[in-house]
Parts: structure tokens; C-alpha cells; sequence
């Protein structure tokens, strides 16, 4: 199972996957991914926010619970596809971009709860983004819904005074609804994918 990440820089990224990673049922046993998890890892424990690791990587995970198993992939990249395919150098890396967005079998999107969020962090995430779904309905030019499960993580919600609160959910929507870029983000991926789930993380 294949799912790729889409997010500027940060909007939460690496702290979901280091997150991910410390999970009780979840396990890792490739050794490129540990080596790439272990000193976020670290900053983690130390309560440092976990830096971004500059490129791109694949990462493999195993969930496993009772007699469930599951093995999935998840695509990190640094947050700068915008500036990565705008560049005419290391097409093989475009490439590998192109292939796991084809391949994808489910995505999630990343928007950061901030109760002042910078104008210009909200027009580079809206940048990120929106190259990211020209470039899927570039592979995908006769699909106008298609049907991968997406997931818009509202990242960074522990910031919110709704945190934990039964409401958080509605909130988070209006959160989003409330900032005209980030409202406009939402609005572009529920128009391109027919299954999307918003979700405070």
C-alpha cells in the first residue's frame, strides 16, 4: 500500500512520520528507513521538533495488530515539489515523483493549524499544492474525481484550544474556512478526488 505525503515545509510532516514511527503496532525493519527515522527520533524524545531532512525518501512501515497485518510505503519529500519541478536538473528524480504519484494509492495533504497563520507560509503552501495536483491531473487527464482516499491532516492541532474537544472535527473545518487560501486549498482537492476526509492531527 503506497501513500504519498503533500505538504510544504512546516506543516508537519517529518513529526507526523516520527510520530508514526513510535507507534506501538507499528514496526520498521527496513534499514533505510530506520536510518532516516532514528535521529528524528531522538529530537523527538527531547522534545526538539524533529528537523526536515532535506530530499526525498521512501519509507516502509508494518502495521501489525492481532492477527491484522498490513505493510505500507509512505513518499516523503522535503517540502519544495514546487521548486523540484520547476528545476530542469536530476530528471531522475522527477521521475521517481512521477512514478509514486501514479502509483499512489492514497495521499494526504498537509495544512497547519496556526491562529495567525503568515500570509506568505499560507501562498507557499497553496504553491506546493497546487503543482502537485496540475502534475496528477497531468497523469490522470481523462479522470475529473478520482477516487484514492485523501486525507486532509489538519496538522499542529495540539495548538488548538479545541484539542481533545468533541467538537474538534467541526472545528478544524472551520478553521479552514475561516482562511480564505487555506478554504481555497480544501475546496481544489475535493474538487479533483471524490473521497476526502478532513482530519485534525
Amino acid at each position: 500500500y503506497n501513500i504519498v505525503l503533500i505538504g510544504a515545509k512546516s506543516t508537519g510532516k517529518t513529526v507526523y512520520l516520527t510520530a508514526l514511527y513510535l507507534l506501538p503496532f507499528i514496526r520498521v525493519t527496513d534499514k533505510e528507513t530506520l536510518e532516516y527515522l532514528k535521529p528524528l527520533k531522538e529530537q523527538f524524545e527531547k522534545r526538539d521538533i524533529p528537523a526536515t531532512n532535506a530530499g526525498y525518501q521512501e519509507l516502509f512501515f508494518e502495521y501489525k495488530k492481532g492477527d491484522f497485518n498490513l505493510r505500507f510505503q509512505i513518499d516523503d519529500y522535503d517540502g519544495k515539489f514546487a521548486e523540484q519541478f520547476s528545476s530542469d536538473e536530476n530528471k531522475e528524480l522527477k521521475k521517481k515523483l512521477e512514478d509514486n504519484i501514479r502509483g499512489a494509492e492514497g495521499m494526504m495533504f498537509f495544512l497547519p493549524y496556526e491562529e495567525n497563520l503568515d500570509l506568505q507560509k499560507a501562498e507557499n503552501i497553496r504553491e506546493e499544492i497546487d503543482l502537485f495536483i496540475e502534475k496528477i491531473k497531468q497523469i490522470h487527464p481523462d479522470k475529473k474525481d478520482l477516487p484514492v482516499p485523501v486525507v486532509i491532516a489538519v496538522t499542529k492541532w495540539d495548538k488548538s484550544p479545541y484539542f481533545k474537544q468533541e467538537n474538534e472535527i467541526e472545528k478544524a473545518k472551520e478553521y479552514i474556512e475561516n482562511n480564505e487560501i487555506l478554504k481555497n486549498i480544501k475546496e481544489k482537492i475535493e474538487t479533483f478526488f471524490s473521497n476526502v476526509t478532513l482530519i485534525p492531527i
